[in-house]
């Protein structure tokens, strides 16, 4: 579904998946998570993390890169920030660790908001005091 853009049918078949006995898995909302940033949805991506959580659906890794992915494509800068501080807090909560995928695409949507103070600090810590 992701491959071919097709987010109508990754939504539906999700919506079919929760009503089994067993629920939608972490998988299953990463696979539409992706499908949203493949249409540049975010919105549709954060809806979804909030759908997981409400669930007690485990987010992992991939859960927040897509979400971030999404949310860096759509230029949704802030959003991205957001998530990858949410993961962090996750990091201390559930192991969770924000990884080198979720700075860059955070920091890639940082930079083509120009926020560039905001992407340096990202990359490197005290970077943007120099300038």
């Amino acid at each position: 579904c992701t491959a071919g853009n097709a987010w109508e049918e990754a939504c539906r078949l999700l919506w079919e998946a929760e009503r089994w006995p067993r629920g939608a898995g972490t998988v299953a909302y990463n696979a539409v998570i992706s499908a949203c940033g493949h249409t540049r949805s975010a919105q549709d991506a954060l809806r979804l993390l909030e759908r997981m959580r409400e669930r007690g659906v485990a987010r992992s890794v991939v859960t927040y890169g897509a979400a971030i992915g999404a949310c860096s494509r759509c230029q949704a800068w802030e959003d991205a920030l957001q998530l990858l501080c949410t993961m962090r807090d996750a990091e201390r909560d559930a192991g969770i660790s924000a990884d080198h995928q979720a700075h860059a695409a955070v920091t890639t949507a940082c930079a083509r908001a120009m926020r560039w103070r905001l992407a340096l600090e990202l990359v490197e810590p005290g970077a943007a005091e120099e300038w």
